[in-house]
């Protein structure tokens, strides 16, 4: 953890859960951690040299030297992580008795839009990417006043430090006003958090046409050191198919945020136009390692080497991709990787989505284990090469598994030479089964092979109905029991008298 610290800049990104035995908050640990010791670390919360000791937690490190350790001391100088270790001293210290308790790294989330925040599960059926649009950015948004601005970053905010997510971007695309980039920025301020924020002006509606060249101001006033726990970045749409060409990203928007020294957050990356869009930024030079697409659903093979060979950073959306159904719906983490690109996650809306990064990864997790699977069983030949290097899902030959015919299965191991028709199978579809003439004794031939046994439906015996003998059909209006063994019914004619 510490080493991680030092490429933050030293500055403290770590996050306490609560008590895992008594489901309780991290303050009712035991008597160390009363009213008294939150007295004493607010008492000294302006020192730059105040030291907090953390003893007895459960400590995810990230350090590869350390591992997790079971119990363990965390020693906080300043804004610094010290030290990280068993049994560690610290004289003047304030000491919190964490034991029940996980310390970790706190998490990153690469993209949200904080100033929804108050809007919170106002359409957790929404229905597709128009329903949103229409309900947030061309409705609500169009209302917003600073200080709404304010409380939904700000609420935002804190609910992303509660679920233990110390870094946020937060995508300010409703900046109607310079009042409203600084009511957005001032609650990043307010509430301690590391951020960045990403500006932009809204997609519908009246404001003051004050972006991006308001993004100076910005920079000089509130972002003018390097050292500090906010930073800025311009905002842009991948197309002009939203909010037209003013809030594209192009040429124009990235020589701003070169003059600016700050990077770019591209948002609504995905499908045929989007990949379109990254080839045609390559070309112009203006696609680099300070760049990040978010969502990247649908992209092209192209778009993706492209995109791993400019440096491009990528910034997924789990739960949004498949709930709002941006293109595809399936989060591109396994084209990520494939190309070389390590993917971030974001929260994006929580209009509709849950606010913690828990249910991102298991959302992502859950949709790479399906598509996985899919693979191995109906595509085996289009494995990507990160599955097949953590799976070992290889032939002895150093060859991947290859689909055979119409039948969707593996290549067995042992049918490495045989005719091209041979079905294939695994070895628990060969066992117990008559021997295959491919295979060898020692497997049996595949259950598609076999021919079906036949099975005789019982005959239900059914009463014939009885013959009447033929001089019946000639009496009189005797003709309708005629052939009463039809089952047909026959209409007379009504004949008058």
């Amino acid at each position: 953890m510490a080493k991680a610290t030092e490429d933050a800049a030293d500055v403290v990104g770590m996050w306490v859960t609560a008590d895992v035995r008594r489901r309780g908050p991290l303050m009712n640990a035991d008597d160390t951690t009363s009213a008294a010791v939150l007295e004493r670390l607010q008492r000294r919360s302006a020192d730059p040299r105040r030291r907090i000791l953390f003893t007895g937690a459960t400590i995810v490190t990230m350090d590869p030297a350390l591992g997790v350790l079971d119990r363990g001391d965390l020693l906080v100088e300043g804004d610094t992580i010290a030290a990280v270790g068993p049994a560690l001293s610290a004289d003047d210290a304030v000491v919190v008795e964490s034991a029940g308790t996980i310390v970790a790294p706190g998490f990153i989330d690469t993209h949200r839009h904080a100033w929804e925040a108050q809007l919170r599960r106002i359409m957790p059926d929404v229905d597709d990417l128009a329903g949103y649009v229409m309900a947030t950015l061309a409705g609500y948004a169009r209302a917003y006043r600073p200080e709404d601005m304010y409380i939904g970053t700000k609420l935002a905010a804190l609910t992303a430090i509660d679920s233990g997510i110390t870094c946020m971007l937060d995508f300010s695309h409703n900046s109607r006003s310079a009042e409203h980039s600084d009511a957005a920025i001032q609650a990043l301020l307010d509430t301690g958090i590391r951020g960045v924020h990403a500006s932009m002006g809204p997609h519908f509606g009246d404001w003051d046409r004050q972006w991006p060249s308001d993004l100076r101001r910005l920079k000089s006033q509130y972002f003018s050191s390097d050292d500090q726990l906010l930073t800025l970045r311009v905002a842009a749409l991948a197309t002009d198919e939203i909010a037209g060409p003013a809030l594209a990203y192009g040429p124009d928007l990235a020589r701003v945020a070169q003059d600016l020294g700050i990077g770019v957050s591209v948002d609504a990356v995905f499908g045929t136009s989007s990949s379109e869009a990254v080839l045609r930024w390559a070309e112009e030079g203006i696609l680099n390692p300070g760049v990040t697409l978010i969502h990247a659903t649908g992209l092209t093979t192209e778009a993706w080497k492209t995109m791993a060979a400019t440096g491009t950073t990528v910034a997924l959306a789990p739960t949004s991709d498949a709930q709002i159904g941006l293109e595809t719906a399936i989060p591109a983490v396994d084209e990520a990787l494939s190309a070389g690109i390590r993917p971030g996650l974001s929260i994006d809306v929580e209009v509709a989505l849950a606010s913690d990064m828990f249910t991102q990864m298991r959302a992502l997790h859950a949709i790479q284990r399906m598509r996985r699977q899919r693979l191995l069983r109906h595509r085996p030949a289009a494995l990507p090469d990160h599955h097949s290097r953590r799976t070992g899902l290889r032939n002895p030959s150093g060859r991947p598994h290859q689909r055979t015919g119409e039948h969707d299965r593996f290549t067995h191991p042992r049918q490495e030479g045989r005719p091209p028709d041979h079905p294939g199978g695994s070895p628990q579809q060969h066992a117990a089964q008559r021997p295959c003439r491919h295979c060898g004794p020692g497997l049996r031939r595949p259950q598609h092979q076999r021919r079906p046994r036949q099975r005789r439906t019982p005959q239900v015996e059914r009463p014939r109905p009885r013959r009447r003998p033929a001089r019946f059909a000639q009496r009189g209006a005797g003709l309708a029991r005629a052939r009463p063994e039809r089952h047909h019914q026959v209409t007379l004619p009504v004949v008058s008298a």
